[in-house]
Order: structure tokens, then C-alpha cells, then sequence
């Protein structure tokens, strides 16, 4: 399975990736280098040996943000775009299925979410962050997208982060308060991030983990499937 990480790049050789994570597309006036790091401890989550959860999935570099954390729109639903392209010629050419990580949010944005409505209608699952907000996620894209998985933050002790978007817009929750991952410092290196940044691609890793045993499910079977599967009433202070 292969897992599209559409961030600010991944440090394709950190040694938790053990050779299965590759650049793919990089938006014009960027380099082949993760200098923000966000993607690269997105990365990690999905698929990192130590700390990822689908550890033996391939990670593709989808690069659309700078070193600053900001990204054009524009650039997003190129990244995107590619990533769809790109999944629909793996599948038809040894079967091998993809989900796309979107690590990111913003204003609500109809041209961003068409695209994210393009990659399912293509049976290519999307694992989306709420954003660190604090209010309603349906107010901001491309979490808003209804199809795809858009996840929440929680902590250690399966409290609601209060910085993450919130509402029936959220699908799935998962720990997203100082959460351990790959950095970008050297090969080896790790830091702790929080946010619903980190959330999303432990659900990615989950898509990506559940394609690897059942290759021909649905987008729509799959997210009903992982929603079955969600763990229900732990979190106390869910708004």
C-alpha cells in the first residue's frame, strides 16, 4: 500500500523508513528537502517502523508546503491531483492500493474540496486533519469533505484536545498531544509534535494497514469499517 503524505515534504532517508519512502511531486519554487519537518513526523506516524502504525506501507513525498508551514491552494490541489493520477496507475498496473494523508486546513476552500471529492470517487481513501482551531471542522476545508475520514486530536489520557476542531464533522479520534515521531535534524532523529496534524495519519496508517489485508474494500466500506471498529465512550470532555 502506499500512503501519498501531501505536506511539506518527508527526509526520505531517515532510517525509519527503512528504504520504502520516495519524493513524488514537488511544487514549483520548492526543493526535495523537509526543512519545516511537519511532514516528516507526519510520515513517521504512518508508516515509520517505531512509531508508525501500517510499518510496512511505501511513503510518497507530496511536497506543497514551505519552510514557513504555509502552502498555496493552488499548489495543494496540484499535489493532490498528481497523487490521484499517480494511485490510479498503481492500482491498474500491479493492484496495489493508496490512501492520501492531508495533514493540513484552512478556510473553506470548494476548488480543494472538489479535489478531495475526486480522489474517492477514484476509491482512493482520504485521511484528513481537523485542524487546531477549537471550533466547528465543518467550517474549514479540507476537513469539511463529508467521504473522507477527518480526525480529531485527543491526549494520553483520552481527553478531548481543546485546540482541535471540533463537531459532527469529525470522524475519528485519535492521540494527537506531544505525540513521538521522526524529525528531520538526521536520519535518526525524533521529536514530539501536537496537533490533529498528527491524528490524521495514524488513521491513514489504520487505511492503509486495513487495504493490506482486504485490497478490493471500498472507500465507503472502509471508513464504515473503521467507524465500527472505533473504540466508543472513552473520551469524557467530547463537545
Amino acid at each position: 500500500v502506499d500512503i501519498y503524505i501531501v505536506d511539506s515534504g518527508v527526509n526520505v532517508d531517515h532510517k525509519e523508513f527503512q528504504g520504502r519512502a520516495r519524493w513524488g511531486f514537488v511544487a514549483p519554487g520548492y526543493g526535495r528537502q523537509d526543512k519545516l519537518g511537519h511532514g516528516t513526523h507526519v510520515a513517521g506516524l504512518a508508516a515509520g517502523k517505531t512509531y508508525g502504525v501500517a510499518k510496512g506501507a511505501n511513503i510518497i513525498a507530496v511536497k506543497v508546503m514551505g519552510d514557513g508551514g504555509a502552502g498555496a491552494a493552488s499548489d495543494i490541489i496540484a499535489g493532490i491531483d498528481w497523487a490521484i493520477t499517480q494511485a490510479v496507475k498503481a492500482r491498474k498496473a500491479s493492484k496495489r492500493r493508496s490512501v492520501i494523508n492531508l495533514s493540513l486546513s484552512g478556510p473553506a476552500h470548494p476548488g480543494l474540496d472538489k479535489m478531495v471529492l475526486a480522489a474517492l470517487k477514484k476509491n482512493i481513501p482520504v485521511a484528513i486533519a481537523a485542524g487546531n482551531t477549537g471550533d466547528n471542522a465543518r467550517a474549514y476545508s479540507p476537513g469539511r469533505v463529508g467521504p473522507a475520514l477527518t480526525a480529531g486530536a485527543i491526549d494520553k489520557k483520552y481527553t478531548y484536545w481543546h485546540m482541535s476542531a471540533r463537531g459532527g464533522g469529525v470522524d475519528l479520534l485519535a492521540p494527537g498531544v506531544d505525540v513521538l515521531s521522526t524529525w528531520i535534524t538526521s536520519n535518526v532523529a525524533t521529536t514530539t509534535l501536537s496537533g490533529s496534524s498528527m491524528s490524521s495519519p495514524q488513521v491513514a496508517g489504520l487505511i492503509a494497514y486495513h487495504l493490506s489485508l482486504y485490497p478490493l474494500l471500498s472507500v465507503k466500506r472502509i471508513n464504515k469499517r473503521l467507524k465500527r471498529k472505533a473504540t466508543k465512550g472513552l473520551i469524557k470532555n467530547y463537545p
